[in-house]
């Protein structure tokens, strides 16, 4: 099960040990800016050469299918999710920022972030014959732990 995320800063904080020099308080302040992250649909063939310009500000890479389009990524999140390519030739999502992106991993979460917005992924392992709500509750509770304690409170999954 994968879950993804992405979502904006509030001001409580980084727990990735970044200080917050967020000032304002309001709610609307803390929604995410329109162009705080983007996200593009490009070939799978075609990724190498267009993240050659995007390299420092690319959040994550979701392919679909086999993997193979994925290796050519080092400083991002590079994520596979095991469904069949809905078109012919596949295309692969490309999440960027305005920002240059930092990578990290907080616990079982693996992050690409900037001051702006947070792209994470936490893959965990389906169970046999068990609950799969269990599975995703834990998930769910591990993400927004993480939510809180970074003051990155805006979810988008």
């Amino acid at each position: 099960m994968d879950n993804q995320f992405s979502h904006k800063k509030s001001g409580m904080g980084s727990a990735l040990g970044v200080p917050s020099e967020w000032g304002g308080s309001s709610v609307l302040s803390a929604l995410p800016s329109k162009d705080s992250v983007t996200v593009r649909y490009v070939q799978a063939s075609e990724l190498s050469q267009e993240l050659e310009s995007e390299a420092p500000h690319t959040l994550a890479v979701i392919g679909y299918g086999s993997g193979k389009s994925l290796s050519v990524l080092r400083k991002s999140l590079n994520l596979e999710v095991n469904l069949p390519p809905l078109t012919q030739p596949p295309f692969v999502e490309v999440w960027t920022s305005p920002a240059p992106v930092l990578c990290d991993q907080v616990g079982n979460i693996r992050l690409a972030f900037t001051n702006e917005a947070v792209f994470g992924c936490l893959e965990v392992s389906e169970p046999t014959g068990g609950a799969l709500e269990d599975v995703a509750r834990v998930a769910y509770e591990q993400i927004f732990e993480y939510c809180t304690r970074s003051g990155f409170s805006h979810l988008l999954r």
